[in-house]
């Protein structure tokens, strides 16, 4: 089916507070996004960078009005953001390459400030730094830089602790840190695995990550002082990329598991899974916004095999909240 195309060291530097407009071809927006022939399995075109240039690894803000995600459009992987009725926009602004994406990157507001944004950002040596802006583009700010690697940072609800993945012996683990007084200690590392990607759930019960072993993935939740660790999803899929709902135990992931990556739901208390798209295309990098029914997602459906745009879907799932 062919689809019409719309178009602790603290401050680092400072950035302009006005945004960098990118020439990114975005989709109108209500309180769902819509406009656009919608693909047999009801996905729709959300917003894209021209060929060949991709865009992934997304993450909303809490209040759902904003998306973040990493593209190579400027010529190094960087973050974007894509407000509705705006122009999408750098918000990251370094010569580091920003690829992993803002991961559970966003805090709420605390104490009537801006929310804070927390990424990592690798170095040409491909050690990695993490940093953090507030919301209104703000100061940048050094996070941590020591001699591990941390990748895939993310705020506890109450935004006073950083969960992310360290490469420690040989493998990378959860590690933890306080955000006012920065000491990285190791929260799950079970060794010989991979644990990635870690986000907190809603109410901060769980913390759910990818665990990868042998080239192969699962999806897993582990308590946010390490105990309780176990699959929630798992087989000889690879099954990735988690992000959750909600609330009520309800999760998004990617998996191959029916012979290309498409979007998945589950839920921890039941163990229930659903198919969400359905597309030869590979679809991956789900977020569900935090406010409302729908899951933006990376596609490569308009280019096959090179390039990967954002696309959205709402799920139909039985008493899914």
């Amino acid at each position: 089916m062919t689809n019409e195309t719309s178009t602790r060291i603290r401050q680092v530097h400072q950035v302009p507070a006005a945004l960098i407009a990118a020439a990114l071809i975005a989709a109108s927006c209500g309180s769902n996004p819509q406009g656009f022939q919608p693909w047999p399995d009801g996905a729709e075109y959300y917003i894209g960078s021209p060929a060949p240039h991709s865009d992934t690894a997304l993450a909303f803000n809490p209040g759902g009005n904003v998306l973040l995600f990493c593209s190579d459009y400027s010529g190094n992987p960087g973050i974007y953001g894509y407000s509705y009725g705006s122009d999408p926009s750098l918000r990251t602004f370094s010569n580091l390459d920003e690829s992993n994406g803002p991961n559970g990157c966003w805090s709420d507001a605390v104490g009537g400030e801006v929310g804070k944004i927390i990424y990592s950002a690798i170095r040409n040596d491909n050690s990695t730094e993490i940093r953090w802006i507030q919301g209104n583009l703000a100061d940048v700010h050094l996070f941590l830089y020591d001699s591990l690697e941390h990748r895939h940072p993310s705020w506890n609800p109450g935004a006073d602790s950083v969960i992310m993945s360290t490469f420690d012996n040989g493998a990378w683990g959860l590690w933890i840190t306080a955000f006012d007084e920065v000491s990285p200690t190791p929260l799950f590392t079970p060794g010989g695995v991979d644990c990635l990607m870690p986000s907190y759930s809603p109410d901060g019960d769980w913390i759910i990550f990818e665990r990868r072993e042998s080239g192969q993935s699962d999806i897993w939740v582990v308590r946010p002082d390490g105990s309780d660790a176990h699959e929630v999803v798992g087989g000889s899929s690879n099954d990735m990329h988690p992000c959750w709902g909600h609330g009520g135990g309800w999760f998004t992931f990617s998996s191959d598991r029916t012979g290309n990556f498409e979007i998945w739901v589950g839920n921890t208390g039941t163990g229930d899974l659903f198919k969400v798209t359905d597309d030869p295309a590979d679809d991956i990098y789900p977020a569900w916004n935090p406010v409302s029914d729908w899951i933006a997602f990376s596609s490569d459906r308009r280019h096959p095999g090179a390039s990967y745009d954002i696309f959205w879907i709402t799920p139909t799932l039985p008493d899914r909240f």
